[in-house]
Order: C-alpha cells, then sequence, then structure tokens
C-alpha cells in the first residue's frame, strides 16, 4: 500500500503542493456516477491512497490540515453514498422465514456479547418486515435502516471476517439461494483488528474490500421477492411439500406457525402460481399476496365535468388501443356529491403505461396522474384482515356480505337449507356488470356507483307476487319492494344499510314508512341502543329509537348478538327490523355462517295487525270492586311452603286484576272519534240556510284590510286588492259563493310561504332559536273571514264558547281576566280566606291540534253542515314551503294544528277547548290558550284537595284529546296574608310534583303571594330604563327632534311600559308606586330639557 501512495504522490506532485493534490482527488469525484458499491469502493481507494500520503508530509501547515479535511468531507461523502446503496439491496433482498433470524446474527456477529448482536439483528429484522409490508413507504423504510447502520458503525465492531463468515456459511447446505446472495452482499464488509473503541469511520474504510470482491451485489440486486403462501390447517405436511415441489420442479419449503397455519416459500414467481392452481384445485383454504405483475394500474384523469358518461371515456380509450376494465367518478362522502375526477383501471402492461401521453378525451383537455396509494394497508374484505387482498383469500369469509362475488356458492347452499320467502342483503359489493341470480328467486338490487363497498338487494321467491319501488336517499341504501298478497292490503318490504359514519335522517325513513300502511325494514343500521343491544349506543341509535317511539312503530330484534367484530370483545347488535302496523314477530340470530355478522331470521304473521293506539277512558265502580273482592279470597289462607308462598301471590294479583276489570267500564275515545266523523262524511246531509256572500260584504270586508301587510304565495299584495274595480269584487263573489255552494276551500290558498325570523340574542346556528312567520294568499283570507263571520254567529247563537273565555272576543282584554283574577284573591283576602291557583302552560296549543278532534266537536255542537265540510276540506292536504330570501324549499304537508296566519285559528282553538273540564268549586280564566284555575276556601287543606281533584280531571281531558301540557312551565301559587311555617303538600300532575311558588307571571302581570306587586314593579321599572337606555340618542337633551316627536315616542314606547295593567297593581303600596312614578319624571324632565 505505501508503494501505491509514493506512486500516486509522484504522479500528482503532491509533496510539493498537498493541497492542490486534495483538490485533484476531490475534484475527479462524481458521486451521481456511484450506481454500486464497487465504484463507491474505487473513490474510497485513492481517498486512502491520497489520505496516507498527507499523513506523511511534514512540516505540518495550515494548508495540509485543510486538504486533510476536505478529504474528509469527501470520504463520508462516498461512505454514506455506499451505505445507501447497501441498505437498498438489504431491504429488497431480506425474506422473513425460518432461518432469517440466524441469517442476521450470523451476518452482524463479531467478538461482542451474543446478546448485543442478537438484540440488533432483531431490530434490524422487523425493520426489514415492516418494509416488505409497506412496499409504498419504501423509502422512509430505507432511511430508517441507514441510520441503523450509521449507529452500528459509530458504536462497535460488528463485522464479522469476512473468509470466516464465507466458511460458515458454504457449511450450511440447506440454505436456499435468496440467503446465499444476502450472504454474499454482506461479505462486503470486513473484520478489523481495532477494539471496538478505536472503529471510526476511517479505520472501516481502510478494512473494506477492492471492487472485485463486491460483484456478487449484483446477483443480489437480480433476485425477485415472491410472497409466501399460507394455508389453514394442513394434512399431512411433508407429504404436501413433497407434491408441491414434484409439480413446481423446485425445491419447496415450509414451516408450521403457532396459529395451525402452514407458510411456505415459493422460490420462483412461476412455482408460486403453480402452487396456487394446486391450492385452488384441491378446495384448500389459503391465503397469499399479490404479485408484481399482477396489479393493475389506476390512473386519475382531469379537466372533466361531474357528470361526464364514463361510456365516453372507454370507449375513447379502447379506440386508442388500451383495455379499461373499469371507470367511475371519485365521490365525495360528506357532500355525496362527485369529484370533478374519474379513476380508470387498467392491466399492468407495457401499452397501459402510454395513458399517461393523451391529453384530450371527448374534445376536452385533460390531464392524467397515477392513483395516490391509500396509507392505511391493504385489507381482506372476506375475513376482514389486513395485509392482502381479498382476491387471493379462499378462506370461509365473514358474512357481512361484504363482497358477495365470493361468496355466491356459499348464498346459493343457504337458500336450500333455510328456504327463506324473501332474502334481505346488505354491503354487497356488486357492480352494475356483475349477475347475482339464483333458481327460483328474483332479485333486486341498489349498488353503489361512488366509491368501494355498500350496496343492498333483496331475493323473493318468484312465485309472491310483487314489484320493486325504488326509494331514494342519501343517509343509508335501501333496495325496496311491495308485495301484493291475495285478500291483503301491499306491504313494503325494505333492505337497507346505513355507513357506520353520519348520521340517519328521520325525512328519508318517512319515504319509506309513508309508502304504505303496512311496511317492513330490516337490514344493518349500525346504531346501538340499549333497547336492542348490549352496552353503550350511538346517535344512530338514539335516533332510530326515538323514530320508533314517536311514530308507533314495531322493534324486532334477536335477542343475541348480531356482530361480532374480529378485533374486538365487545359483540353487538346492529342488524334488526322495524315493523309498522303488525304485530310483534320472531327475530333469531343464526350461526349458520362463521363471520363477524350473523344472518338474522324473521318470522311474521303478516294477517294479524297491530291496532292504533286509543285514548282509553277506564271508570271503575269501587263499590263493585270492593264487593268483588270481598268474595273472591278467603281471609286465611292455607300456606305452608314457599311453592304455597308464590301460588298465593300469583292468586292476589289475578283476584285484585279480574275485580277491577268486571268494575271498570272502558270508553276507546279514537274509535269512537273516528267512526262519527266517517259516518258524517259517508252519509253527507243536505246542506240548507247556506248564508252567500255580496259585493257589499267583500268591499267592506276590502276596505279593511291593511295594505302594509306582506303578500302570500300568490304575490298579490293588499294595496292591489283596495283598488280592484267593481266588475273584480263581482267575480271575487261568484267564486267565494261557489266555494260555499260546493263546500270547498281552494287548494291554492292552503299553501302557506314561511319566512324564519331568528329570536333576539340567540344563537343563530340552531334552527331552534328561529320564529316561523307564515305568508297565506290575501285572496284566500276574504274567504276565511266570509267562513269567520257565519261561524262566529253559530257559535254565538249554541253558545259554544265559554263565558270564561277572555281571549279574541269582542269588550274583552287581558285587563278584564287579570282584574277577575286579582279580585277574587282581594275577596278572599277580605274575608279571610285563601286562594290557591295552577297556571298551566300549553305546549304547542295551536301548533297540535288534533284535527279529527276538532271536526268531531263541530259535528257535536251541531255547527251547519255546509260550514263542516268546508272546514273538513280547509284543515286537511295543507301544505308549507320554507322562504329564504328567493330561494323556495321542498313542499311539506300539514298534518295537526291550525294554520299559522289564518284568522280562523284563534276561533277554531277556542271552540276546540270549549268543553275544559268544569266545576262548581274551581273558577276556570282562560285567555286564549293561557289558562289558570283558582279554589277557595277556609283551609289550605281543602284547597289543595280541590286543586287535585281538579288537575286530574284535567290530566284527563288533556289526554282525551291530545293537548300536552309543560309541567316545567306550570306553577302554582298559594295567595294568603300572613306567614306559615308549616309546608304544602304538593300537587301531582302527570306524574309530576308541582311545587309552591312565591309569584307568577300571568298574562304579562306577575303576581306574588300576597299582591304587593313589588316584584311586578322592579321588574317594569328595570325594563323601562333598559328601553330609555335605546331611545336615549332621540329623546335625550341633544335630541334634534321636537319636543311634539319626543312626546310622541314616550307615549307610544315607553309609557305602556309602566302603565301596562296599572288597574291592577295601583292597589299596590305608595312607596312601590313611587319608584315608577321618579322614573317616569326624571325622563319626562329629560325630554322637556327640564333642570
Amino acid at each position: 500500500m505505501a508503494t501505491q501512495n509514493e506512486s500516486i504522490a509522484d504522479s500528482e506532485g503532491v509533496s510539493a503542493d498537498p493541497l492542490h493534490l486534495a483538490l485533484s482527488v476531490c475534484n475527479g469525484i462524481d458521486i451521481s456516477k456511484c450506481t454500486g458499491p464497487e465504484e463507491c469502493d474505487i473513490y474510497v481507494c485513492k481517498i486512502d491512497a491520497c489520505l496516507d500520503t498527507l499523513e506523511k508530509v511534514s512540516p505540518q501547515s495550515v494548508e495540509l490540515s485543510n486538504a486533510i479535511h476536505m478529504l474528509d468531507r469527501s470520504l463520508n461523502r462516498i461512505l454514506h453514498r455506499k451505505i445507501s446503496i447497501l441498505t437498498t439491496l438489504l431491504s429488497n433482498q431480506i425474506i422473513a422465514n425460518a432461518h432469517t433470524n440466524s441469517y442476521v446474527n450470523n451476518i452482524f456477529s463479531d467478538g461482542g456479547s451474543d446478546s448485543e448482536s442478537s438484540s440488533t439483528s432483531n431490530a434490524f429484522h422487523k425493520k426489514s418486515k415492516k418494509n416488505r409490508r409497506s412496499t409504498q413507504k419504501e423509502e422512509n423504510a430505507s432511511k430508517k435502516i441507514k441510520q441503523s447502520f450509521e449507529y452500528q458503525i459509530n458504536t462497535s465492531n460488528r463485522f464479522a471476517n469476512l473468509e470466516n463468515e464465507q466458511d460458515h456459511y458454504e457449511n450450511q447446505s440447506n440454505l436456499d439461494d435468496e440467503m446465499k446472495d444476502l450472504d454474499n452482499q454482506q461479505g462486503l464488509f470486513s473484520h478489523t483488528s481495532k477494539t471496538p473503541s478505536e472503529i471510526n469511520l476511517r479505520s472501516f474504510q481502510n478494512s473494506q474490500p477492492g471492487p472485485s470482491t463486491a460483484n456478487n451485489s449484483n446477483n443480489a440486486n437480480k433476485s425477485r421477492y415472491v410472497p409466501p403462501i399460507y394455508i389453514d390447517n394442513p394434512k399431512n405436511v411433508p407429504q404436501l411439500l413433497d407434491l408441491l415441489s414434484e409439480i413446481t420442479k423446485e425445491k419447496i419449503t415450509g414451516r408450521m406457525m403457532n396459529n395451525d397455519k402452514l407458510k411456505i416459500f415459493p422460490p420462483t414467481p412461476e412455482a408460486h402460481k403453480a402452487i396456487q392452481n394446486k391450492i385452488t384445485q384441491d378446495g384448500m383454504k389459503s391465503h397469499t399476496y399479490e404479485l408484481n405483475d399482477e396489479k393493475q394500474i389506476k390512473v386519475v384523469i382531469r379537466g372533466l365535468s361531474k357528470d361526464f358518461d364514463t361510456s365516453v371515456i372507454i370507449s375513447h380509450l379502447q379506440n386508442e388501443g388500451f383495455a379499461p376494465t373499469l371507470c367511475h367518478p371519485i365521490r365525495n362522502r360528506q357532500s355525496n356529491t362527485n369529484f370533478n375526477l374519474f379513476v380508470v383501471t387498467l392491466p399492468k402492461i407495457p401499452k397501459s403505461k402510454e395513458i399517461y401521453q393523451i391529453e384530450f378525451i371527448g374534445r376536452m383537455r385533460v390531464t392524467i396522474e397515477s392513483l395516490r396509494k391509500k396509507q392505511s394497508p391493504g385489507q381482506c374484505y372476506n375475513f376482514q384482515e389486513f395485509f392482502y387482498h381479498s382476491r387471493l383469500c379462499t378462506r370461509n369469509p365473514s358474512w357481512n356480505a361484504a363482497g358477495i362475488k365470493n361468496k355466491i356458492n356459499q348464498l346459493k347452499y343457504f337458500l336450500l337449507d333455510w328456504k327463506p320467502d324473501i332474502l334481505a342483503l346488505q354491503e354487497t359489493h356488486l357492480n352494475p356488470g356483475d349477475r347475482l341470480k339464483f333458481p327460483n328467486y328474483s332479485s333486486y338490487r341498489t349498488d353503489r356507483l361512488t366509491h368501494r363497498g355498500g350496496g343492498t338487494a333483496i331475493l323473493i321467491r318468484n312465485s309472491i307476487d310483487h314489484h320493486p319501488t325504488p326509494i331514494a336517499s342519501t343517509t343509508f341504501e335501501n333496495t325496496t319492494i311491495e308485495l301484493h298478497l291475495p285478500d291483503s292490503t301491499p306491504i313494503t318490504i325494505s333492505s337497507n344499510y346505513r355507513p357506520p359514519h353520519g348520521s340517519i335522517s328521520t325525512l328519508e325513513l318517512n319515504n319509506i314508512f309513508n309508502s304504505n300502511s303496512k311496511c317492513i325494514a330490516v337490514g344493518d343500521f349500525n346504531a346501538k341502543h340499549r333497547a336492542w343491544s348490549s352496552g353503550t349506543w350511538n346517535s344512530n341509535g338514539t335516533i332510530i329509537h326515538d323514530y320508533i317511539c314517536n311514530n308507533n312503530l314495531i322493534l324486532l330484534a334477536p335477542c343475541e348478538p348480531t356482530h361480532f367484530p374480529n378485533h374486538s370483545n365487545n359483540p353487538s347488535t346492529l342488524d334488526f327490523g322495524i315493523l309498522k302496523n303488525f304485530s310483534s314477530g320472531d327475530a333469531n340470530s343464526i350461526n349458520a355462517l362463521s363471520s363477524d355478522h350473523n344472518p338474522v331470521s324473521f318470522e311474521i304473521d303478516i294477517n294479524v295487525n297491530l291496532p292504533a293506539i286509543s285514548k282509553i277512558i277506564k271508570k271503575t265502580n269501587w263499590s263493585k270492586f270492593k264487593q268483588i273482592m270481598s268474595t273472591s279470597l278467603p281471609g286465611n289462607p292455607n300456606i305452608q311452603n314457599i311453592k304455597d308462598i308464590d301460588e298465593a301471590i300469583t292468586k292476589l294479583n289475578s283476584a285484585i286484576l279480574t275485580a277491577i276489570n268486571l268494575a271498570s267500564r272502558s270508553k276507546l275515545i279514537n274509535d269512537e272519534v273516528n267512526r262519527a266523523i266517517r259516518r258524517y262524511i259517508d252519509n253527507p246531509k243536505p246542506s240548507s240556510n247556506i248564508k252567500l256572500t255580496s259585493p257589499q260584504e267583500i268591499l267592506s270586508l276590502l276596505k279593511r284590510i291593511n295594505p302594509r301587510k306582506a303578500t302570500g304565495p300568490d304575490g298579490i299584495p293588499n294595496k292591489a286588492l283596495k283598488q280592484i274595480p267593481t266588475n273584480v269584487i263581482t267575480f271575487i263573489t261568484k267564486i267565494c259563493n261557489k266555494c260555499l255552494l260546493c263546500n270547498y276551500f281552494p287548494t291554492i290558498w292552503k299553501t302557506a310561504h314561511v319566512l324564519m325570523f331568528p329570536k333576539p340574542r340567540q344563537n343563530r346556528k340552531l334552527p331552534g332559536n328561529y320564529r316561523p312567520i307564515s305568508l297565506l294568499s290575501n285572496i284566500g283570507k276574504i274567504l276565511e273571514k266570509i267562513i269567520l263571520s257565519r261561524l262566529k254567529e253559530e257559535c254565538h247563537d249554541l253558545s259554544i264558547i265559554p263565558n270564561e273565555q277572555y281571549g279574541f272576543r269582542a269588550g274583552h282584554g287581558c285587563i278584564h281576566q287579570l282584574l277577575r283574577v286579582a279580585n277574587t284573591v282581594t275577596q278572599g283576602f277580605n274575608h279571610k280566606f285563601y286562594t290557591g291557583g295552577v297556571f298551566l302552560d300549553v305546549r304547542k296549543a295551536f301548533d297540535r291540534m288534533w284535527h279529527n278532534g276538532l271536526i268531531y266537536k263541530l259535528i257535536k255542537f251541531k255547527i251547519p253542515n255546509y260550514l263542516i265540510v268546508i272546514l273538513i276540506n280547509y284543515l286537511r292536504n295543507r301544505t308549507f314551503r320554507v322562504k329564504l330570501n328567493p330561494t323556495l324549499f321542498d313542499i311539506g304537508s300539514i298534518k295537526a294544528g291550525t294554520p299559522q296566519g289564518s284568522i280562523l285559528s284563534p276561533l277554531l282553538y277556542t271552540i276546540y277547548t270549549s268543553d275544559f273540564p268544569k266545576t262548581n268549586q274551581i273558577m276556570n280564566c282562560f285567555f286564549a290558550d293561557d289558562t289558570a284555575i283558582l279554589a277557595q276556601g277556609s283551609t289550605i287543606n281543602y284547597i289543595i284537595h280541590t286543586l287535585q281533584k281538579g288537575l286530574n280531571n284535567i290530566e284527563k281531558w288533556c289526554t282525551l284529546w291530545r293537548v300536552a301540557i309543560n309541567t316545567d312551565k306550570t306553577h302554582a301559587v298559594m295567595f294568603r296574608k300572613g306567614t306559615s311555617r308549616k309546608e304544602l303538600n304538593t300537587l301531582s300532575f302527570f306524574d309530576e310534583d308541582l311545587t309552591w311558588d312565591k309569584e307568577v307571571k300571568y298574562l304579562g302581570l306577575i303576581l306574588d303571594d300576597k299582591l304587593t306587586f313589588r316584584s311586578h314593579l322592579k321588574y317594569n321599572t328595570e325594563k323601562f330604563r333598559a328601553k330609555v337606555h335605546l331611545l336615549i340618542p332621540l329623546i335625550g337633551r341633544r335630541s334634534p327632534l321636537t319636543l311634539e316627536n319626543k312626546l310622541l315616542l314616550f307615549k307610544q314606547i315607553l309609557r305602556p311600559i309602566l302603565t301596562y295593567a296599572a288597574q291592577i297593581w295601583g292597589l299596590a303600596a305608595f312607596s312601590n308606586r313611587k319608584k315608577a312614578q321618579i322614573l317616569q319624571n326624571k325622563i319626562l324632565r329629560i325630554i322637556v330639557n327640564a333642570p
């Protein structure tokens, strides 16, 4: 080596100028040409020779130090390059088999400890294994292995002597060719006699062999990785390996895994394919990984519109000589819309790579890119395992119908064994070109066209009369059919699948359950609730549970779990059925198929209907009950042991229930109401004494309309109606008279536009914080006023409206009702009586009024027939549309309640509540839906007993006529003078306790238990101050407005706040009234600019 160094020094002339020698050597290095370890070794030899020469130069100088430093940096660059090449070769060659650990230990063994060497080899083996599984992260894995090499080089000597290693490997005759190539590659590293503490990069490189020793790396690079094959539960493994060796003409090796699987190592791709064919031919259960030459090419096409026809893309590519196997748009799962992107799948052939050169498709300029690989590992959807594809798996699949293509035979035998009339499938994973056909069955399906997965289907016997009824939905997938059975109403059958992410829409469920009077919906809803599944519940479970309860539906779910996750020990029930108008059937989870989703069997008697929920009034004669019970049971029963105790309890329960039934009389109000209405409609009575309208009446109505009112759906303003001539008035008169004669209310006038106005100081992102305002046709309101005038006359003649109702009546107002309440309480104070009051809050009184109940009461009150029929027509089939700026949303139907914005609604509600329970001991107070009951007496117990009796009657009436009371906003107050330490007994109302409050707000007036009105005056003064703060720029001392305008603002806005109900709170103490007077004086001085 010294002779070689001297010759280099002489040729370069370095003795005279060492810096010149270093520059000449460094400039001659081109790292980009280093494609293999041998090129790197050539540069390393040159640099080592130059460094040995420079170390002999004396004396030391700054130029010499700079030259050595420059060569060291060049050497480090080349070493890093070589390490990168070696790690790339290693990561491509290392195979996980039975000999891997021993080989790695041998390669990285030295004079150090065995445990240290073993731990390093294990770590390296894990990195290589991870690199094989995630090929898309090859670059990152190479960097990690590179860092591992650098650590090994800088810490200790882990490289054994090449000659000793080669001798050891040659003695192992049972090693395969792949490990020999790996061994030759590792032979590039040689041993040095230095201790681990002395080792460094330079000493490591000094020990490297020349280019001739690295030629074997090319052989390692040429070898191809062939994936292993896993066989489940093999029989006679040695004989099987010999048979496979005979078929492939290769030495086939394998080893048993700890889960009863045989891992086979094919040496070549040809052997791999031959073994796969043999496994498929013999029907063995196996899975493997995909060969590189079998992978497909997937590209993305940009530049086309969302609705571009995929058949045009396929035909264009076929004309260009390509063979596309699939083409579909990419869909956004959140918005459920297509992107401007299309995915095309091509076979992996040289011609397919030319697709990137296409610039136009259908006269549209496009760009074609490779499809980005998923960051998650591949998954077999047959067995729900990762790191291999379902196409390469022949094991028993999971029965969540994930990919029905590979389960056709299983499904065929399942149909033969169980013989179901209808079979509902979810997650079929079918494409439009796939076939799903079975003998004696008709198939209907809905395939997911946007992305992989999903899809539903229904198989039904050909002997059953049926037809498909597609129903559009976005939050879940469904396939729906309709059955036509003899002597039975049509039945809707729906197979549904709800993906795990997102919320299900109840509006789309309505599309299914409103399609027929009888419906059955089954499937995988991915919904958990304790009503049908053990453990926790999710949001979809709560939505479906509430939907079932609110719509009188029947849940049909098996008692056993239906879903058994592969990676969790928490089974759940995700597959169940929902029935409409059926009695409960039977559902069982079938363990017929090895799967994570068990099939569920539903047995439903279609001839048994579910009776509608009826409001039952049961009246029990307790005297008769006592008489029956006195003779039904002995006073001293014979009880000797535990068995006798149980029998005695059973006999006691049976006797009590029997006596209640015998002593009670039940009445089904729903049946009576519906029967009466049906009788009335089926047997119409001829209308007589119809009061027609006249042009004078129409003209008087038009004069009283407000021209500033908003227009309705027809767009006709009131200002235009006030200007119409006489011929148009007579035209409208003729229309209204024909409506009265035909008992008809026009459909076009039954549509409302709903405007949404935000509530003040509320979060506008929540829809509940908006107040809806309905706009009706202004011409239609004329007919409503004509009907109202006639209905009022009938109500007055028949005395239908109770005297206690002060709302929407001429000559009655809030003050009158408040005076009535205050006078009653004051009279009680004067006579030393207690007065108890319960103030009820009716929940959405106008919006939830029962239409059939109102019609029933109109019939009972003997309202003229023509008005009843018109009102039936007026209430039914009403629609609305929400309007947001110029945008109109979908049409919705109104099933209950009086129309908002209609002048008829207040009177109809008054008629509906006219039969509110009355007693002589209780005073009813009504103002529209604001209701209060008062009881007065000399003792508190008498008042509580009387109020409780009245509340019981009110509870029965509300239940009977479907009136909802908000118990949280219902308050009870005991008006009395003086104080008492005795706690009052609570009242019970709808199974909730009503506590006694000190004050209550009724019709805008705060009534305290002693009628001091202190709280009301305090509340009014605060409200007055807040309003003054807003108006001070207009009425303040510096306001430019005139005194007359300021006083007008005061009278119209401020004074009504203070003076509201002054007739009642005027009885308050002078000290309380004085505060309001002072506040008014202050604002008046500010208005008139007085000191």
